[in-house]
């Protein structure tokens, strides 16, 4: 298990992992703290549902440590949408960029007396905190994708 080893300032932490455990630029982490038991449907088990501090990116990977930035962004430039439609129209600004079109989740059908919501207010980041590796399958593919060109002399 990775633990953050430092925090250098609000956006950059050093977690204690490097290419010696495999890890790579662009990797992503979970910053997390043990969380609360979640019943299974039958009652006769439990799983540890965690408390997610943040998802962060390695942005420089040294022996045994890594320099990780928050994987949440934003972009700093604000462009009113108003002036970026008299310009532009609207499909061609999403695609350069200037107007990020906002999406949210379809509630679900649920029985609301069954709803037992679990809330998390500690998302502060300390040294010591646990890390782990996110998995993601796209980006895995790319990867070996890369590496097989290479391999092939492409």
């Amino acid at each position: 298990m990775f633990k953050v080893a430092q925090i250098l300032d609000e956006f950059s932490i050093i977690i204690n992992a490097g290419f010696t455990q495999g890890i790579e630029k662009g990797d992503v982490f979970q910053v997390y703290a043990p969380g609360t038991s979640v019943k299974s449907p039958d009652g006769l088990s439990s799983i540890q549902w965690d408390n997610v501090k943040a998802e962060v990116v390695a942005v420089e990977v040294q022996e045994r440590l890594a320099m990780c930035k928050n994987r949440d962004t934003y972009c700093k430039r604000k462009i009113d949408a108003t002036e970026a439609l008299e310009t532009l129209k609207e499909p061609l600004a999403v695609i350069l960029g200037l107007l990020s079109p906002e999406f949210s989740h379809r509630p679900l059908k649920i029985d609301p007396s069954q709803a037992t919501p679990i809330e998390f207010s500690d998302k502060t980041i300390r040294v010591g905190d646990n890390v782990r590796k996110i998995v993601n399958p796209i980006e895995d593919a790319k990867k070996k994708h890369q590496l097989g060109k290479i391999a092939m002399g492409d």
